[in-house]
Parts: C-alpha cells; sequence; structure tokens
C-alpha cells in the first residue's frame, strides 16, 4: 500500500508552486496590458488590440516552451520571422 505524505513539506512545496503561478500570472496579465496599449499607440485605438495581444503573448509563450523542449535555433528564427510578418501585415 501506497502512503501519501501530507505533512508541513508537502504544504510548503504547494504554497512556494502557487505563488510561483500566482507571479506568472501577473507577469504575463502585464505583459498583455503593455502590448495592448503599445498596440494603440502604433495603430490606434482598434477594438481588435486585446486579441492581437493575445495572438502575440501566446505564440511567445509557445516559443520559449519549444526553446526549453529542444532548441533548433534556425527552426525557431524561421517561425518568429513567419509570425512577424503576419502580425506586420494586420
Amino acid at each position: 500500500m501506497h502512503r501519501v505524505y501530507r505533512g508541513a513539506a508537502h504544504r510548503n512545496a504547494h504554497s512556494v508552486r502557487d505563488h510561483a503561478r500566482q507571479i506568472m500570472v501577473a507577469s504575463v496579465m502585464k505583459a498583455h496590458q503593455l502590448l495592448i496599449d503599445n498596440l494603440a499607440a502604433a495603430r490606434g485605438s482598434r477594438d481588435d488590440n486585446d486579441s492581437l495581444a493575445g495572438l502575440i503573448v501566446t505564440f511567445f509563450s509557445g516559443i520559449c516552451l519549444e526553446q526549453n523542449l529542444g532548441p533548433d535555433r534556425a527552426r525557431i528564427t524561421k517561425k518568429i520571422d513567419a509570425f512577424m510578418r503576419l502580425i506586420r501585415a494586420i
């Protein structure tokens, strides 16, 4: 029978993970708002600035994950270049 330990160490680890998650979410939300502000300055106040900022944050979050899983610098650079061409066309 496998026994699960739920003592102070488990609670501390959970607390650290929860705190790290809160910091990450706050950082992403701040970056998202900065992007919206920058897009508004560059494109004017448009209804799709929030959606565009969300796409940008999502893309670069994915790129960060991909780099940590097995970076192929040339492939990632091509993806970023292609994404930036798409963004500039909008």
